[in-house]
């Protein structure tokens, strides 16, 4: 069975998804579902919360559909330029 326990991640990513919330930008990012597959879309982030001991950020894509990701399931994620 593979530990699926939450690691913390680097402040300096945690920063990026706290400016881009603030600013109101959107986030090229790429992640790891439950399932093991790899999503990368463009996304809206909402807001961070913690559930459980994991870190998790809200986001909203393809326009309708809203998620919760877990923070260390985010394999890259970067602001994108306007």
């Amino acid at each position: 069975m593979v530990n699926d326990a939450y690691q913390p991640i680097a402040c300096a990513d945690y920063d990026t998804y706290e400016i881009a919330i603030m600013q109101g930008r959107p986030l090229m990012m790429k992640w790891e579902t439950d399932s093991g597959d790899t999503i990368e879309q463009s996304v809206k982030p909402i807001k961070l919360e913690i559930n459980d001991g994991a870190e998790y950020l809200n986001i909203e894509f393809k326009g309708l559909k809203s998620s919760k990701i877990r923070l260390d399931k985010i394999l890259h994620a970067e602001i994108i330029k306007t």
